[in-house]
């Protein structure tokens, strides 16, 4: 889907899965390819993943994607 350029709202998670490749890959996927996407929602609980996929796309973004990080909801037990 994100090479035919047609995806204009993607949410991400860091954590994909055991024995999955983590959101990351996504990231550098979409960065190593100068793909646009509008609008990229970031809603893992990892925070070091979290923090890396951020990090990643907004120094490397491309003109006209916002980012944003969605406040993780927490857990009632």
């Amino acid at each position: 889907m994100l090479k035919s350029g047609k995806v204009n709202k993607l949410s991400l998670d860091y954590n994909l899965g055991i024995g999955k490749p983590t959101g990351y890959k996504a990231v550098k996927y979409i960065l190593d390819n100068r793909i646009c996407v509008r609008s990229i929602v970031i809603h893992s609980s990892d925070r070091k993943g979290r923090k890396k996929m951020f990090d990643a796309l907004q120094k490397h973004k491309v003109y006209g994607t916002w980012i944003t990080i969605k406040p993780i909801a927490k857990r009632r037990f």
